[in-house]
């Protein structure tokens, strides 16, 4: 049987850091081979609060819009002219700092029956995205505490479908050239994956950290067996693409490390309710 292969990671130039349109990145994704893509731009309810002065801020985002775009390819699955299959298309977002700012999580949720919500931590608080106190050369590596008791906090609040890159700080602290031991941190990742489980949500297999000196995916193949030995069920896989050329990275790899862990079925959803395709 052939495995179902999805994006559920995937940004368009709705998102100020993304390099290619809807069209664009539906385009990239038929020709790469994808059944099926998730988008899900950012929506940091945080906003600038976590950009440091010098760094172009980011514009209110674009909600009207964006539904209506993405909408015009989700209910289009007809051949294109070069008869290229296009690939299922589902609409979500990627929610970040929902407990920073719940009011902002709430209104945004509210405002469009989404098929998918990420749930991301990209920043502590009352501090910046860890991908700017990488710019500014800070070592990272005390603040990972931190980063995993908001984590669980993230993962109490249970408004999302999904966990997105489990420590999302690890690609910027590799790209400094500094050792890091995830293992010191198995007692907190064990309790975010225990809260997940028993509230009925999921984690991501996150494959853009691959473009990093870690080289890996996140989480690695010793967390995601990990996660499957609690019992974890609901997992998805994304690029966490911000331009063409990256739909369709690590996919394969990702798919390949579902398999190694026990998995016989990657998550995809319609309406935030989890479906299971075969891999």
């Amino acid at each position: 049987m052939k495995p179902y292969k999805i994006n559920y990671h995937m940004h368009s130039t709705f998102s100020p850091d993304a390099k290619h349109s809807v069209a664009q990145m539906v385009r990239a994704s038929a020709e790469a081979g994808l059944d099926e893509i998730c988008f899900t731009d950012h929506v940091e309810c945080t906003g600038n609060a976590a950009i440091p002065a010098g760094f172009d801020l980011w514009p209110e985002f674009d909600l009207t819009g964006y539904i209506a775009t993405v909408n015009t390819y989700r209910i289009k699955t007809e051949n294109t002219q070069e008869h290229i299959k296009k690939p299922i298309v589902k609409i979500g977002i990627e929610l970040g700092q929902a407990t920073q700012n719940k009011g902002r999580a709430e209104q945004v949720l509210a405002a469009y029956e989404w098929d998918f919500v990420l749930g991301s931590l990209h920043n502590l608080k009352d501090s910046y995205d860890f991908y700017y106190l990488g710019q500014q050369g800070v070592d990272m590596r005390p603040l990972m505490r931190d980063y995993f008791e908001q984590l669980y906090e993230l993962a109490v609040y249970n408004r999302f479908s999904v966990l997105s890159h489990l420590y999302y700080p690890i690609k910027y602290i590799a790209r400094q050239g500094l050792d890091f031991d995830m293992a010191a941190y198995g007692a907190e990742i064990s309790d975010i994956f225990r809260v997940l489980i028993q509230n009925g949500k999921g984690i991501e297999v996150n494959t853009s950290a691959l473009r990093s000196p870690y080289s890996d995916t996140v989480p690695s193949l010793e967390w995601i067996k990990l996660y499957r030995r609690l019992g974890g069920q609901i997992i998805t896989v994304g690029s966490d693409c911000h331009h063409a050329s990256a739909v369709y990275l690590g996919i394969e790899q990702a798919l390949d490390y579902l398999r190694y862990a026990g998995f016989t079925a990657v998550t995809i959803f319609e309406k935030q309710q989890p479906i299971f395709k075969d891999i």
